[in-house]
């Protein structure tokens, strides 16, 4: 009897690391949370920093603007799970507006008309690889002795610099150039969508993919699933 209770426990064992536990993502939710249904993450990174083979994420309907990093791994008859939920009503987003406050960029070791031309804001954590205004693409310089006229940006450790378009000069800004503050300026995330770095049976599924990818470097068994893929911005 005793050998008997105790096969069954481990058969029980067996059978809960197999089903894993739920989360859930919400708009409405906190990061704070335990990630329950009644008291969900606020992002999809967050459940991904604590899902273990046979895990699954529901992410809840919206629109979610985040590079996600997995690097957990499932089993084979225990993936790790991302699932849109309700399906295609999810939208992962790989352009963030910017809207942090802009002041003018001085480089006082390398002065110029851009000098009072030029604005930078914090860049929050992220990384950038295109900036858009209005709609329209800025290009990339590597540093402030790069910059040489208007739609010209780099970023620089921790900030984000951007001499924008000729336009009206906004009041308090002596120069004849927009203030960002003014502009629709937007940017595309380094490894917007998902990016699965050496995991193993991870499935994504649902989803919609707007101006974001899923980036597998060294996986193996991962696959996505009924999603889809589309740009607002030319590359």
């Amino acid at each position: 009897m005793k050998r008997l209770m105790l096969m069954i426990g481990f058969v029980m064992m067996l059978c809960t690391a197999v089903l894993g536990n739920d989360y859930y993502v919400s708009q409405s939710g906190d990061d704070g949370n335990p990630g329950s249904k009644d008291k969900p993450f606020k992002t999809i990174q967050k459940a991904a920093s604590v899902m273990a083979a046979g895990d699954t994420c529901y992410v809840g309907e919206g629109r979610y603007t985040e590079s996600v990093q997995v690097t957990g791994s499932g089993a084979k008859e225990a993936p790790i799970r991302f699932v849109a939920q309700p399906e295609g009503k999810v939208t992962i987003n790989g352009m963030y507006r910017i809207e942090r406050h802009w002041i003018g960029y001085f480089d006082y070791e390398i002065w110029s008309t851009a000098a009072e031309k030029t604005f930078q804001t914090g860049t929050d954590g992220k990384y950038y690889s295109e900036i858009y205004v209005d709609g329209e693409k800025m290009t990339r310089v590597a540093n402030a002795k790069g910059l040489r006229e208007p739609k010209q940006w780099f970023m620089e450790g921790t900030k984000l610099v951007l001499w924008p378009p000729a336009g009206e000069s906004p009041e308090g800004v002596a120069a004849p150039y927009n203030n960002p503050e003014t502009l629709h300026v937007e940017g595309r995330l380094v490894g917007g969508g998902f990016v699965l770095k050496g995991a193993e049976y991870v499935v994504i599924t649902d989803f919609k993919f707007s101006d974001a990818t899923v980036n597998f470097e060294n996986c193996s068994h991962c696959t996505v699933e009924n999603c889809s893929f589309s740009s607002s911005k030319s590359k």
